[in-house]
């Protein structure tokens, strides 16, 4: 099976950024669930702020060098 997904830049730049960069999501989405295991794991953090978990995502996002200011949907 094969897919082609084009884009006319730079027009849709931002909704081929958010494609090329959507396999990251899912690196992103693994460190922030091995962030919090270790959180709770070896610092024994068993409760976090909604205002802290805003900061984690946004840290582990900066980490694999995605930010919501280039996602579409921001």
């Amino acid at each position: 099976m094969e897919a082609t997904i084009k884009f006319t830049l730079p027009d849709e730049q931002v909704e081929f950024e958010s494609a090329a960069s959507g396999w990251k999501l899912a690196g992103i989405l693994f460190d922030l669930d091995n962030r919090l295991r270790n959180l709770r794991k070896y610092e024994g953090q068993e409760t976090i702020t909604i205002e802290d978990m805003r900061t984690l995502i946004r840290e582990t996002m900066q980490d694999q060098g995605i930010y919501f200011e280039m996602l579409m949907f921001s």
